[in-house]
């Protein structure tokens, strides 16, 4: 019977009369409080994660703010993955979302950490979102965003604003030095590697 109200508060979500039915009666404040760090109602926020609209209500972006921000690991890794689908869906609101998936990457938990650095790498193949992002690190890119390594860092260079954050704080002339003394040679040697049992393959089957 609990499945089936969340579906129906999640129907009225999505309509504005709805809206105005949930807000009348104080709906979403006494769901927002449904959170404890030990997760006790993490199943029925999950649901409601599947069934209410959060993009057009202040109210509901209020309330899933204040889940994410007071969550148990295991629905911290379910919003994260939330924010993924709607971001795939095209219907990814950047301005609340980004510093949402910002304070997952610094949690402690590492499996959480991990999924809100893949959900902003994912996000920030769009140069829009990229910017956005840095705005967000008050245009400072944090040592936390640049241990995800190259890939991710890459991600920045392909920003006029990233690239000129990173060339100031040295990353890039620390690239190119690595590149010239060791991952050149690193590079070489595989080519060269990979060339010589192409060849001594073919002898063989030959």
């Amino acid at each position: 019977m609990t499945r089936e109200v969340i579906s129906w508060l999640g129907l009225l979500s999505m309509d504005k009369k709805g809206q105005k039915l949930l807000k009348k009666f104080g709906v979403y404040e006494y769901l927002e409080k449904l959170i404890d760090l030990d997760g006790y109602y993490d199943h029925l926020i999950l649901l409601m994660l599947n069934s209410f609209l959060f993009s057009q209500e202040d109210l509901a972006k209020k309330m899933l703010i204040h889940w994410a921000n007071n969550a148990s690991p295991l629905l911290s890794r379910n919003i994260v993955e939330y924010f993924r689908l709607i971001y795939r869906s095209e219907y990814f609101f950047y301005d609340w979302c980004l510093p949402l998936l910002l304070q997952q990457a610094s949690m402690n938990d590492k499996q959480v950490r991990a999924m809100a650095f893949d959900v902003l790498e994912e996000a920030c193949q769009d140069e829009g979102a990229l910017n956005l992002l840095i705005q967000k690190c008050n245009g400072d890119i944090g040592q936390d965003l640049l241990k995800q390594g190259d890939v991710f860092a890459l991600r920045f260079m392909r920003s006029e604003l990233g690239f000129n954050i990173l060339y100031s704080k040295g990353v890039v002339a620390d690239k190119l030095n690595y590149w010239f003394e060791v991952a050149n040679y690193q590079y070489i040697q595989l080519v060269e590697q990979t060339m010589y049992n192409g060849l001594n393959l073919h002898q063989i089957n030959g």
